[in-house]
């Protein structure tokens, strides 16, 4: 299995269903940082859920972190709590998140 990644907010904006599914490709654990994102639209929660699909399907799992309010409301709204793990940090995501170390998505 592939290290852990973290996609932060910088990254999910660019984030298309390519990029996800070429996430997916490479990794099998992945976390998705929502900290200071303020607003998904239904093609982002759907680019989510596709990615969670895929993962799943090579034996992995997607986690989501630090999720500001009106985010967590659209994603309750939306049932994907109910699919995808929530954390209120990507400290507690990466815990118990077996595997090596977590490789982290960010650009510098």
């Amino acid at each position: 299995m592939g290290a852990q990644v973290l996609i932060d907010n910088r990254l999910i904006g660019k984030c298309g269903d390519d990029c996800w599914l070429e996430i997916a490709a490479h990794e099998t654990r992945v976390i998705l940082d929502m900290a200071g994102v303020t607003h998904v639209d239904s093609a982002a929660i759907g680019a989510i859920v596709r990615c969670l699909t895929k993962l799943k399907g090579a034996g992995g799992g997607l986690r989501i972190a630090a999720v500001e309010p009106m985010i967590g409301y659209s994603l309750k709204l939306t049932k994907v709590d109910k699919i995808v793990e929530i954390f209120p940090t990507v400290d507690q995501a990466a815990k118990g998140f077996s595997g090596p170390e977590l490789g982290i998505g960010r650009q510098s």
